[in-house]
């Protein structure tokens, strides 16, 4: 038996933003597929 399903997962994006600002495209690399960061990376500004 094959199961496909998909989900949501909730977060506080106050700790997303923290994360990205500390650890940048590492972070960025580690979690999203390369599909997903090309298909974002328009509207994307990484905090300095």
């Amino acid at each position: 038996m094959t199961l496909l399903a998909t989900g949501v997962d909730l977060c506080d994006m106050r700790r997303i933003e923290q994360t990205i600002a500390r650890f940048g495209e590492r972070f960025l690399d580690r979690v999203f597929t390369p599909y997903e960061r090309a298909k974002q990376s328009v509207g994307l500004v990484l905090p300095e």
